[in-house]
């Protein structure tokens, strides 16, 4: 598939019917310096969720001009590991992580754990809109990421469950590692009063670059839905993500040295294979700020910031 503009050409081959593109005639850097193709690359992106650029050498400053295009970037290097070696001079790319350097210090923010399916930042007030990564060393073999399409997922439900949830709204709380499988199989429930601090959401989503609905879930299946009580809450999205797994509208590939994967926050979910501890794996991960996750069906009573003084329905 050819996308052209002024002249300027975007080859494009299709990674499944629903979800992903490889970019196969310019570089990523290329599009950073040039607007014509930066714009085709936008429209592409809103079409196929996730693109990837194979086989790329491109320096800390390409690749923050490329991201920077999509929007402000955003500083998402962990407090919590301060001593994480990253990119020197560049504070927007977050190093994705297991391995150490030669005296024993972390190098990057991150661990060699499977994740499950989530969106990145949920909870923020305006979580991201892109995310980026750029693989710089893999393991043998690489581990797998799979994305989702949440707009195809979205409109094939029921119709009496799009019903049920177009008003409903969910608080994405704070969770440590919320996304580590083991995480998630063990880890208890925090306090209702925690549980009900966070960024208020919409379950059903307005993608704005194509104005399709978009099924936004939590990652955390006890996430609080106000008006609901507690067991019916659990209950719902529980439902709603065993409905997703049950989708088949994903794309898996590995992230390889020299890829340039770009995909939309707002409209998929993604999730990884863990690797060896043997092993390291080191990929830039950068961030562009997205929109504030607008209702597809907004109501018309105020939609109020709900404090640890929550009110959940009675089980």
């Amino acid at each position: 598939m050819e996308m052209i503009s002024n002249n300027k050409t975007l080859v494009l081959e299709k990674l499944t019917p629903w979800i992903g593109a490889d970019i196969k005639n310019v570089s990523a850097s290329e599009c950073a310096a040039d607007t014509n193709l930066l714009a085709l690359l936008k429209e592409a992106l809103a079409q196929h969720l996730v693109l990837r650029f194979r086989g790329q050498t491109i320096t800390p400053a390409e690749i923050v001009r490329f991201a920077s295009a999509f929007g402000p970037l955003i500083d998402v290097r962990s407090p919590s590991v301060p001593q994480a070696i990253h990119v020197p001079g560049h504070d927007m790319i977050q190093i994705l992580s297991n391995g150490l350097d030669a005296q024993g210090r972390r190098f990057g923010d991150g661990n060699n754990s499977e994740q499950i399916w989530h969106t990145d930042a949920g909870q923020w007030e305006v979580p991201p809109g892109v995310v980026f990564f750029y693989g710089t060393q893999v393991p043998n073999p690489p581990p797998q990421t799979a994305y989702k399409n949440m707009i195809k997922v979205y409109d094939a439900l029921p119709q009496a469950m799009k019903d049920r949830i177009r008003d409903l709204r969910v608080i994405h709380h704070m969770y440590p590692r919320s996304v580590d499988i083991k995480v998630h199989r063990e880890g208890a429930s925090l306090p209702l009063e925690q549980r009900a601090t966070g960024g208020i959401k919409p379950l059903v989503r307005r993608h704005l670059a194509t104005n399709a609905p978009i099924l936004y879930l939590p990652t955390r299946r006890d996430s609080v839905i106000p008006g609901l009580s507690e067991s019916d809450a659990h209950a719902l999205l529980d439902e709603l993500w065993a409905f997703t797994n049950s989708q088949d509208f994903d794309w898996s590939g590995p992230t390889e040295a020299g890829d340039v994967i770009l995909f939309d926050n707002a409209a998929t979910v993604h999730r990884r294979q863990g690797w060896p501890d043997t092993q390291r794996r080191d990929v830039w991960h950068l961030l562009a700020e997205g929109d504030s996750a607008t209702p597809y069906f907004p109501k018309k009573t105020p939609n109020l910031n709900i404090a640890p003084s929550v009110k959940v329905a009675a089980d």
